[in-house]
């Protein structure tokens, strides 16, 4: 592409640019304006809230104040009805200016009605039927409610009445007071709201009645909750409001897109405001006029700014293409257009130089190329030379090499003999070594056995001896049991003629009649005493029978033992002598395994000798194959460098050739003074 269409693509795309800024300017300044309409609408109508909640808080204030100056007076006995009607007007003159139209007080004893206005009741007229009356007496003592506006029947102002329970010291609900108070002044103030100047404000009741609105036929007379004659989407927004909600929507009525803006008030009554959103629209559409004027101005600025660019270039540009071609064709006489001052002119002037210098390394190349061919072709001479003697070189090397694998090849096998005899004698050498040192264990063990042998036997005729001694000791026990039972048979005699006598003594106390009465208590206790002492003899001769029978046993019990020892001291005589016998053989095969290790390590020791001198020999041998292999290396990369030399060097001189046919192509003047000082500075490089 040329730098002409190069140009023009800039400015259509700068064009696109531009546009597409003014697009998305105008895309995002709606969407701005949308958050701005947003952000504003919501302050706006909380703002008027706020307000609606300061009145009814004023309403709420003159209600408490009245109230409080009615109560008093109810509860007074000097107050007639027609003082108290009297005392409504003044408070109703002294309150005009807050927007109060009436005050009336209703008995709860009878039903009674005195006004400000001094308004006389119909007859049958009972102020306790009134909704009014009824919702303030059902809240909370000292709550105010509120009813929803309604046009006054006589003036047809709209009034909201506010409604209180008087209640006596005691609590007893004495009146109820219900103060009408004007709204024109708060419908204006609603109907006022507006947004950036535009649109109206609007108050609905908790039940979707309009209470304020621009239109004086909607204001008190339609709900916006239940009409059929507004939309869905005004149905929605009284639900929203009604909900107490605060926030905006868009809906459609009557063909025109509107936004709503509500937030809530008090006493279940919500404010919205109706904006038209083609304002935003009309704003928007202002705004990218002015944005479309601002992009063509800029546009046609650019485009005059690139057309006298594009002039300006093509002539410097035409005559860079006529030198250009020139040099392509390989004319390097020709010279640029360097006159002027812009970017251009320092171009040509900068590519003139580049010329001259060409021109002058042309000429010494044409020169070296001619130096070059001469010296290449003496080179490759000598190379086929060396490359000759390289190869018988390598010849001889490579015979050399073939012995010396042969005997590193024999020398590794014997090598590797030698070794395997000396692991066999480190191997037999150390297996003697564990058999001697086993065998001394083995005849350690057997003299502990021995040892161990001797002390059972030792130990055996200890007990042996011990049961000989028990066995005395328990034939002693059973001789000292048999004397027992003697005196314990004698006892039981003495027992029994103790008991005799005592019978005896009794049967002559009671001869004696009063006399012997304490000589037959002590004869009674002495035959008590008798029979105790043969109970206890009974039971000692009893013991004793048991215990003979457990003597019995035991003797018979040591006896076996006695017996059971001797066998086994017998036993243990003669497998000591066993024993004795096998540790004398131990020791003299001990011996014979000793003598064998010493004769195995002295073989393993000579074995190793002999593997540590082949090792030697067998490094030696592959040294010197590595040593021929690296001489016939070196010889095999002489011979390469040699014929890379060779090759080289035809290149070279066909380089040199070929180089000087290149710059024979060129038409050039090497008189130029320039060109030849640029020659000579190149050379004379060279040569230093």
């Amino acid at each position: 592409m040329t730098i002409r269409g190069k140009l023009t693509v800039m400015g259509a795309v700068v064009l696109v640019l531009i546009l597409t800024m003014a697009g998305f300017t105008y895309v995002r300044a709606e969407s701005i304006m949308n958050e701005f309409l947003n952000e504003a609408g919501i302050e706006v109508v909380v703002g008027a809230a706020e307000a609606v909640k300061r009145d009814f808080s004023r309403m709420i204030s003159i209600t408490n104040v009245a109230g409080g100056a009615l109560r008093q007076a109810v509860t007074e006995e000097d107050f007639s009805d027609d003082d108290l009607e009297d005392f409504l007007v003044e408070l109703q003159e002294g309150m005009a200016k807050e927007g109060v139209m009436q005050l009336l007080l209703g008995y709860e004893s009878d039903g009674r009605v005195r006004t400000s206005t001094r308004w006389k009741t119909p007859e049958g007229y009972d102020v306790r039927t009134r909704p009014w009356y009824q919702e303030a007496a059902k809240v909370a003592k000292g709550q105010i409610i509120l009813t929803e506006p309604y046009p006054d029947l006589e003036t047809q102002i709209p009034v909201i009445t506010t409604g209180l329970a008087l209640h006596g010291d005691g609590g007893k609900h004495l009146a109820g007071l219900a103060i009408d108070m004007k709204l024109d002044d708060f419908q204006e103030f609603i109907v006022s709201q507006k947004i950036f100047g535009q649109g109206s404000g609007v108050m609905v009741a908790k039940s979707g009645l309009v209470a304020a609105h621009a239109n004086k036929d909607f204001a008190l007379k339609t709900n916006l909750l239940t009409s059929s004659e507004y939309p869905e989407g005004l149905h929605a927004l009284a639900r929203h409001m009604i909900n107490g909600e605060t926030g905006f929507m868009d809906y459609d009525f009557q063909g025109e897109t509107r936004r709503v803006f509500y937030a809530p008030a008090s006493y279940g009554f919500s404010i919205c405001i109706f904006f038209p959103v083609s304002v935003i629209s009309g704003m928007v559409r202002g705004l990218t006029g002015v944005l479309l004027l601002i992009t063509v101005v800029v546009v046609l600025i650019a485009g005059a700014l690139i057309i006298a660019i594009v002039r300006s270039l093509a002539r410097t540009m035409w005559n860079m293409n006529r030198v250009m071609a020139d040099l392509s064709s390989g004319n390097l006489s020709v010279r640029f257009d360097d006159r002027g001052r812009d970017e251009l002119a320092h171009i040509s002037g900068a590519l003139n130089e580049m010329l001259d210098s060409i021109v002058g390394i042309l000429s010494g190349i044409r020169n070296e190329s001619d130096n070059t061919s001469r010296q290449a072709e003496t080179l490759a001479a000598l190379s086929e030379e060396t490359l000759a003697s390289m190869e018988e070189v390598g010849n001889s090397v490579e015979s050399m090499r073939h012995l010396f694998d042969t005997a590193a090849a024999a020398t590794a096998e014997t090598n590797a003999s030698i070794s395997e005899i000396a692991t066999s004698a480190q191997s037999s050498a150390r297996s003697s070594s564990d058999g001697a040192e086993q065998a001394t264990h083995v005849s350690d063990a057997s003299v502990a056995a021995v040892n161990e042998v001797g002390l059972v036997l030792s130990e055996l005729k200890e007990a042996l001896e011990k049961s000989e001694q028990g066995l005395a000791r328990i034939r002693g026990l059973e001789r000292a049991v048999e004397s027992i039972s003697g005196f314990v048979g004698a006892i039981t005699s003495i027992a029994d003629q103790t008991n005799l006598l005592a019978l005896n003594a009794a049967i002559e106390a009671a001869r004696a009649g009063e006399a012997g009465r304490g000589f037959a208590v002590v004869a009674e206790e002495v035959r008590k005493l008798a029979e105790d002492s043969a109970q206890a003899a009974s039971e000692v001769n009893k013991l004793i029978g048991e215990l003979q029978g457990h003597s019995q046993s035991s003797v018979k019990a040591s006896e076996e033992t006695e017996e059971l020892l001797t066998r086994t001291a017998t036993r243990a005589e003669g497998t000591q002598q066993k024993l004795q016998g096998m540790l004398t053989a131990i020791e003299r095969l001990s011996q014979a395994i000793q003598n064998i290790a010493a004769v195995s390590q002295e073989q393993a020791a000579a074995t190793t000798e002999m593997e540590t001198a082949m090792e030697n020999v067998t490094k030696a041998s592959e040294e010197m194959v590595s040593s021929t292999a690296v001489i016939e290396t070196s010889t095999e990369e002489t011979t390469r460098a040699a014929e890379s030399i060779a090759t080289e060097a035809q290149e070279m001189a066909e380089t040199a050739h070929t180089l000087r046919g290149l710059v024979e192509r060129f038409t050039f003047d090497d008189s130029s003074g320039k060109a030849l000082a640029k020659h000579e500075t190149v050379t004379k490089g060279r040569k230093k």
